[in-house]
């Protein structure tokens, strides 16, 4: 079980795993497509200009690829963000840690083979089979964890993940970077309120007498 990042430091990587999804999306857009005018205005900016100048400078040419495969960065955090209060909940929230840390990979193959000349080029969008599966996930989390001290609140919130996938795509227009700013939102409620693992503390011996108490009665 992780007991790692600390709390503050859970709320801290899941901001950035969102304020990271939010940088990368005007590029992308304009990349996928007739982006939105809030989208043209910032990619013209100073700040901006200076990114696709670096991106350039470097050899990069795939706008799509780069700034799209860059997201693996946020799912990585997320998954980081959320560890403790995931290893908190049991098997379900283990199960909700292990998809979301392999959106990271499947996604960066995903931008890697978008070209119709791919040799993996079925792995195309595949990240948004992914995060329908998290959404899955997040149910199963929610509805049958049996940790200790896991409010109603927590339970509707991570029930809630497809909802708020779906929400946050359609608000910025994209996934999976919009996708994942909604991701971000979630977790920092849940680095900041939920019941998570600690290395030290007595709850997790609570938790486990809790566990054991249940599994002795289920028979």
């Amino acid at each position: 079980m992780r007991a790692h990042p600390s709390r503050g430091w859970s709320i801290v990587f899941a901001g950035l795993a969102g304020a990271w999804a939010l940088f990368l999306l005007p590029p992308q857009l304009l990349a996928w497509y007739d982006a939105p005018g809030w989208a043209i205005a910032l990619d013209r900016s100073p700040l901006y200009r200076g990114v696709h100048q670096f991106v350039a400078g470097s050899g990069l040419r795939d706008d799509y690829l780069v700034f799209g495969s860059a997201i693996s960065v946020s799912m990585v955090l997320l998954w980081w963000s959320t560890g403790p209060v995931m290893a908190w909940l049991g098997w379900s929230g283990r199960v909700f840690s292990v998809i979301l840390l392999l959106l990271a990979p499947l996604t960066f193959l995903s931008y890697l083979n978008h070209a119709d000349s791919a040799p993996l080029r079925f792995l195309w969008g595949s990240e948004g089979l992914g995060l329908i599966v998290l959404g899955v996930a997040g149910i199963l989390a929610g509805m049958f964890t049996r940790a200790p001290r896991v409010r109603a609140w927590q339970r509707v919130l991570l029930a809630a993940t497809l909802p708020i996938e779906v929400a946050f795509t359609l608000l910025l227009g994209y996934w999976p970077h919009g996708t994942v700013v909604g991701l971000a939102l979630q977790a920092c409620v849940l680095a900041a309120r939920a019941p998570r693992y600690e290395t030290t503390t007595g709850d997790n011996q609570d938790r486990m007498r809790s566990l054991s108490s249940d599994e002795s009665g289920a028979h």
